[in-house]
């Protein structure tokens, strides 16, 4: 399969015969690409066609990449095939969170539209036909992780020699795509309500300590003793709680694959003093029953030591959430919650994003700007969490 360097012989590797096959007639081309390794023998390959000059031309075509060293030797592999193997062979190394992004990138996006085309016929233009489809019910931001697996993988391809060319190098992602979900921070008064609700809750530690620090469900979800340094006031994030389709929970990068340390205000390292001794006294009264063995030295764990579950802490924050008339809400949006208040507070955008660990400052822009910019008068009033900001 892979690109042969063998010269066809100075007297001319290729002819063509006019056979019978199964009752039809076909004109057949013959060529030599080299050397069989195991016989000694020459290696021979065939093209077949319904006339002559179609079967010519394809001969023709064999024979110029033969002697410009381009040729590739013709394969049946299919492109949900290749992804197949790429992902087995060459992202051993990657980590389980990116490796479940690509897999499901591959197994809902990718192979439904192009898993069955042949990797050596695939254009650029069946992938622009792929990313357009996708456009009707997928934000840019997502097409571009699209094209970014499947450009990762043809170019390994190319590399190995299947492919001639890489043809997601001229694939566009169009402008637009499904417009993002319009963001619905909490107004100032509902996050009154909101923490005045859950005091008291198994939860109203995890989620204020969310609410004031703008980290992500995950990075809160994941976050150990050893990542708190008290004495200097400082959080770091460097790995969130993540779970796999199968409901099987680990350990990963930042979603950026960056570590980012916040100075979050003197309040917020008072809320995880208080959930030290919190946990500390149902570590006594858990006795032997409590078990951390699988995610030792979590800040925020249940009354036996246990990691809080994905769903149980989702469905949690929108029940006390429906409490205060505010339906459908999510456990981000105590993210959103914290960035709108720290602009309205006077903060800078660089600065925010910073403490929300976007990969760039654009995100945060077309996240929040245009939100915050239409806010006039007194109805910025609304919004803000006070003794919220980042020290």
């Amino acid at each position: 399969m892979a690109k042969s360097g063998a010269k066809r012989a100075a007297n001319g590797s290729g002819s063509i015969k006019k056979r019978t096959i199964k009752g039809n007639e076909y004109y057949v081309g013959r060529y030599t690409i080299g050397t069989d390794p195991g016989t000694g023998g020459q290696k021979q390959k065939y093209i077949y066609g319904k006339s002559e000059e179609e079967v010519r031309k394809k001969l023709t075509a064999a024979l110029y990449q033969l002697d410009t060293n381009s040729y590739i030797e013709p394969s049946k592999m299919t492109v949900g095939e290749w992804l197949d193997e790429w992902m087995e062979t060459y992202q051993v190394d990657s980590t389980e969170g990116t490796q479940t992004k690509y897999l499901s990138d591959i197994r809902v996006n990718i192979k439904p539209h192009i898993g069955k085309v042949k990797l050596q016929v695939l254009d650029a233009h069946q992938i622009q036909k792929m990313i357009n489809a996708l456009k009707i019910n997928h934000a840019r931001k997502s097409l571009v992780c699209v094209k970014s697996v499947l450009h990762a993988a043809l170019q390994q391809a190319y590399i190995n020699g299947y492919i001639a060319v890489n043809p997601a190098d001229k694939v566009v992602i169009p402008k637009g795509g499904n417009p993002k979900k319009e963001i619905n921070p909490l107004t100032q008064k509902q996050i009154d309500n909101f923490l005045a609700v859950i005091r008291g809750s198994e939860y109203e530690m995890l989620f204020r300590v969310a609410l004031f620090t703008s980290m992500r469900e995950c990075e809160v979800m994941g976050l150990k003793w050893d990542n708190i340094d008290f004495d200097n006031g400082i959080v770091t994030i460097d790995h969130q709680l993540k779970r796999t389709k199968d409901a099987r929970y680990y350990c990963d990068e930042t979603k950026t694959h960056e570590i980012r340390r916040i100075k979050p205000a003197a309040s917020v390292m008072k809320l995880l003093a208080q959930q030290k001794k919190i946990q500390a006294e149902r570590r006594l009264r858990a006795g032997e029953l409590w078990n951390e063995e699988e995610f030792p030295g979590l800040v925020f764990t249940n009354e036996y030591g246990k990691h809080y579950g994905k769903n149980t802490v989702y469905h949690n924050v929108q029940k006390l959430a429906a409490k205060i008339g505010v339906n459908g809400f999510r456990f981000h949006d105590l993210r959103h919650s914290f960035a709108v208040s720290y602009l309205v507070a006077g903060g800078d955008i660089y600065s925010l994003s910073k403490v929300l660990g976007h990969s760039n400052i654009k995100i945060t822009c077309d996240l929040y700007l245009h939100f915050t910019e239409d806010l006039r008068g007194s109805s910025k009033q609304q919004y803000g969490i006070a003794d919220a900001g980042i020290s």
